[in-house]
């Protein structure tokens, strides 16, 4: 049996109150969690910006342009 695997919005983990618990034992205010996250998210899409051929990083910009993005807040 195959088994699809969704990820998470943004606003699931930072309301799964697993996920908060163990960020917590780890130290992490919510805030510091929340920016934690962010900055992963933004290291990631640069990182994928930076592999996508010069003719098509247009779009790209487009897509992930701040008003574009779907805004999580806690």
């Amino acid at each position: 049996m195959q088994r699809k695997y969704v990820d998470m919005t943004m606003s699931e983990v930072l309301s799964d109150p697993l996920i908060l618990s163990v960020a917590r034992a780890d130290g992490f205010t919510p805030n510091e969690f929340k920016g934690l996250l962010s900055a992963a998210a933004n290291k990631l899409e640069q990182s994928r910006a930076s592999r996508v051929e010069p003719a098509k990083r247009g779009l790209l910009a487009k897509m992930i342009a701040p008003e574009n993005r779907i805004c999580f807040q806690s």
